[in-house]
């Protein structure tokens, strides 16, 4: 598990058995803290593609978390500037813009 902007990020290989022989399936896991003191809790499973090797599939997975998180942290980011922006001027575009937004946010987390 490494920190990752805030985040903790682990990457594993899952085993998956084929006619073919054993390959890793690409497992990604976001932990977060909580609110309790010290308490860490999974925000996010992202499960990946499938490789031939275990250390391959575990490297994928860190990648899988540490591009979600950049995508979700975009995302928080945006939706805080439209927040603003529509508590200043109310434009209904903001709004609609923040609405939208709110809806995939959704679409991100478990």
């Amino acid at each position: 598990m490494e920190n990752y902007k805030g985040y903790f990020i682990s990457g594993s290989a899952v085993p998956k058995w084929y006619l073919t022989g054993r390959k890793s399936k690409s497992l990604g896991i976001v932990f977060k803290s909580g609110r309790l003191g010290g308490s860490v809790v999974e925000f996010k499973r992202i499960e990946g593609a499938t490789f031939d090797g275990k250390q391959e599939a575990e490297q994928h997975g860190l990648e899988l978390c540490k591009s979600w998180v950049d995508e979700y942290e975009a995302m928080e980011k945006k939706m805080d500037a439209l927040e603003r922006r529509f508590a200043e001027t109310h434009d209904p575009e903001a709004k609609k813009q923040l609405e939208d937004l709110s809806r995939q946010r959704v679409r991100m987390l478990p």
